[in-house]
């Protein structure tokens, strides 16, 4: 399931987030980036804001498509100008909870939770027995930045089972993805680091 997608088993609250529309990102108080290990191959399906301040894109390898995937990465940025952020797994949960009643037989496992360079974050893996949506196998690991007025959601999807080396190989990716808060030069300086995705 494609954390953005209609065909999704995700709550109907994340794909309204997602809409569509040409419009800036409104400014926040404090400077913060979203920093993401290389990913050699993915090209972007999807990149929008819409009015509310809600940041999506969307990336599969260069040979699949939006109709046609097997593998996804998707990055959503929730805007909130009071500073209220809520905790990672507050944010999550409702992704958790859309994802198991919408697909039966599914699980979802806390992998990890704490706090990265000054941010809090939490790792969920769900996984998928069959996708009623498409007949398919679907997993997916889901990482949840705090910032300081945004929360984050990067997603890695995959509509078949991973083998060990690619769950090795994204879970390295997904601790190498994380926030900081860029110097004067413009330039971020954060702990979190991994190798590029294959």
């Amino acid at each position: 399931m494609a954390l953005f997608r209609r065909s999704s088993l995700l709550p109907l609250w994340l794909l309204l987030t997602a809409s569509c529309a040409a419009v800036a990102m409104p400014p926040t108080k404090v400077s913060e980036r979203l920093v993401m290990p290389p990913t050699p191959g993915y090209v972007a399906l999807t990149e929008s804001v819409n009015p509310s301040g809600s940041r999506v894109m969307q990336m599969v390898p260069t040979h699949q498509s939006a109709q046609n995937w097997t593998d996804m990465l998707s990055i959503h940025q929730v805007l909130d100008p009071s500073g209220q952020v809520p905790a990672p797994r507050q944010f999550l949960t409702p992704i958790e909870a859309g994802w198991l009643r919408a697909c039966p037989g599914s699980t979802s496992t806390w992998l990890r939770e704490g706090e990265e360079d000054g941010h809090r974050f939490a790792l969920l893996m769900l996984t998928c027995p069959n996708n009623p949506a498409t007949g398919k196998p679907e997993h997916a690991w889901l990482k949840g930045l705090q910032g300081a007025h945004s929360h984050y959601v990067v997603q890695k999807a995959f509509r078949y089972v991973p083998q060990r080396e690619q769950t090795l190989e994204w879970m390295a990716w997904l601790r190498g993805t994380g926030l900081c808060r860029p110097r004067a030069d413009g330039q971020c300086q954060t702990s979190v680091s991994a190798a590029p995705a294959r």
